[in-house]
């Protein structure tokens, strides 16, 4: 059985300040991007942003996961910082409660 993304892991860190998946520079750029206008791009692009996330799940290589997030269009990658950013931010409130 291959063993896939071990996004709990990937959150554990990134609560840390160490994001695996993404550089510091797309970080930095996802977040100079008009929310709004990100918004209006992933009602266009949802199957495209679903499917990068799937595929990206079904990885177990960080390296791969990178090269992956590498090979898409910009404004994909974007949405998929601040998509992770989101998980980030709901995982750090989750484990603040449990603590």
């Amino acid at each position: 059985m291959k063993t896939r993304m071990d996004t709990t892991r990937l959150l554990d860190l990134g609560a840390r300040g160490v994001h695996l998946l993404f550089a510091n520079d797309e970080i930095e750029a996802a977040f100079e991007q008009d929310a709004s206008a990100l918004r209006a791009e992933l009602t266009g692009r949802a199957a495209e942003v679903g499917s990068a996330i799937d595929a990206l799940m079904q990885l177990d290589d960080l390296d791969r996961g990178r090269a992956l997030i590498d090979s898409l269009d910009a404004h994909v990658r974007h949405i998929l910082v601040l998509i992770y950013f989101d998980m980030l931010d709901t995982h750090v409130r989750q484990e603040a409660t449990r603590h």
